[in-house]
């Protein structure tokens, strides 16, 4: 019984801990020109089961498409948002490309 009820606790704990977010920023290039007041940005995001099998095999995040979506056409600064989301069997994880320029 007490083996039983230890191993539904860290069962359970496993679950908890599988269930969080995780959100980083990091800057990806730098150019020499103007950062400006323009901002554009571009999510794409993948769901993966039992980490392994992705629903999205194609997604575009590209700075490219964050210049024209912010109306930019001199890109100075490039940034990439990764959020993980964890859930009990999938992962669900969205990339945003942040651009600046004028």
């Amino acid at each position: 019984m007490k083996k039983s009820v230890f191993v539904l606790a860290a069962i359970l704990a496993l679950f908890m801990f599988m269930a969080c977010t995780t959100t980083v920023t990091a800057p990806v290039d730098v150019s020499n020109n103007p950062v400006g007041t323009k901002v554009g940005e571009q999510s794409e995001s993948v769901t993966i089961i039992l980490g392994v099998f992705p629903f999205n095999y194609s997604i575009d995040a590209s700075a490219y498409k964050a210049a024209q979506n912010g109306g930019i056409s001199r890109i100075a600064t490039v940034d990439i948002r990764t959020e993980v989301v964890n859930k009990v069997f999938l992962r669900t994880i969205t990339y945003t490309t942040i651009v600046t320029g004028q």
